[in-house]
C-alpha cells in the first residue's frame, strides 16, 4: 500500500506549498515601493497596493498606486503594467497622481511579481515588493 501512495507525496506536497503561497500572497495584498531614475534631475517616488482578497469570490481585485516627484508636464499619462499587462493609467498634476482601479483578471491574479510605471512605453519607475 504504500507503494501506491509514494508515487503522489511528492507533486501533493508541491500542490500543498502552492496553495500556501497563494493564500498568503492574496490574503493581505501586495505592497510595492515604487523607484526610478532621476527625471530631469528630480527622483520619481511612489508606492502601490494590489488587493486581490476577494480573489475567490471571483473579484480580481483593485491596485491603489501614488506616484510624486514625478518630472513630467501637467497632465500626463502614466501607464500601470503588471507582468506584462496594462492594468491602469494614472494622470500626473504638479509632479503627483493617484489612482485606484480594477483589475483585471489574468494570470497574475495569484500573486503579482513585477509593477512597472511607463511612460510613452518606457519604464520610468519599477516597483519593489515590500516586505
Amino acid at each position: 500500500m504504500s507503494r501506491l501512495i509514494r508515487p503522489f507525496a511528492g507533486p501533493l506536497s508541491l500542490a500543498l506549498v502552492l496553495i500556501v503561497m497563494v493564500s498568503t500572497a492574496v490574503a493581505g495584498g501586495v505592497n510595492f515601493v515604487l523607484v526610478g531614475p532621476a527625471i530631469n534631475g528630480v527622483v520619481p517616488t511612489g508606492k502601490a497596493t494590489v488587493d486581490q482578497s476577494k480573489l475567490q469570490e471571483g473579484d480580481p481585485g483593485t491596485i491603489t498606486l501614488e506616484v510624486k516627484n514625478v518630472n513630467v508636464p501637467d497632465n500626463t499619462r502614466l501607464d500601470i503594467v503588471i507582468a506584462f499587462t496594462h492594468v491602469a493609467t494614472v494622470n500626473v498634476v504638479g509632479g503627483q497622481g493617484k489612482v485606484q482601479s480594477t483589475l483585471p483578471l489574468v494570470e497574475f491574479a495569484f500573486g503579482p511579481d513585477e509593477l512597472e510605471v511607463k511612460l510613452n512605453g518606457q519604464d520610468i519607475m519599477i516597483g519593489q515588493i515590500q516586505h
